[in-house]
């Protein structure tokens, strides 16, 4: 079983849910109105951390940084 969203079909309901179901086929009754739902698809989450070599101008960025966070700290310590 796998965890799905799910919206409401009834117009003047729109009640978002998550359910586990066995299918993206599956339909789940509304706990708010009874009416059927239907699955919906949920945005994706990701994040690169600068040091994947499939993602060059990523890494390039997050080097740039890095580098200037490193020159900054060197010169803060030098000042105290």
């Amino acid at each position: 079983m796998l965890l799905f969203d799910f919206k409401c079909l009834r117009g003047n309901c729109a009640t978002h849910f998550e359910e586990l179901a066995e299918s993206y086929s599956d339909i789940k009754p509304c706990p708010t109105c009874g009416t059927p739902s239907k699955t919906v698809t949920s945005p994706v989450r990701s994040s690169l951390d600068g040091t994947d070599p499939g993602f060059p101008d990523a890494y390039r960025k997050w080097a740039e940084i890095r580098y200037k966070k490193a020159r900054q700290e060197k010169e803060k310590s030098d000042r105290d």
